[in-house]
């Protein structure tokens, strides 16, 4: 990942840790506002949004104080071409194995 952004970098490890498991939204909001290059992430409402060149590209919906890992991880990461296939573990695995990568 290009211009890497230590709280993304932060963000993501977390998610990956325990990728179909939640993380309580105040962990996930220390890591909020932030802005790579065009593309900025923060917490409006009870939802985080991504915006990209000012447009808004998707939002995460926060659950009863939670949010989803896997949702997180699948919003961001196509951003830097890393996309998941499906849900089965041996796809989870690559795609965490992907992500990894990028953060090395």
């Amino acid at each position: 990942m290009k211009n890497e952004n230590n709280n993304l970098k932060k963000l993501l490890t977390i998610c990956c840790s325990n990728m179909k498991g939640l993380t309580q939204k105040k962990i996930i909001e220390k890591y909020l506002p932030m802005k790579i290059e065009n593309i900025s992430i923060y917490k409006k409402d009870n939802r985080i949004i991504l915006e990209k060149e000012k447009e808004e590209i998707t939002d995460i919906w926060e659950d009863n104080g939670y949010y989803s890992n896997l949702d997180i991880l699948k919003n961001i990461t196509p951003i830097y071409g890393i996309e998941c296939k499906n849900d089965n573990i041996f796809e989870l695995m690559k795609y965490r194995s992907k992500i990894i990568l990028a953060l090395l």
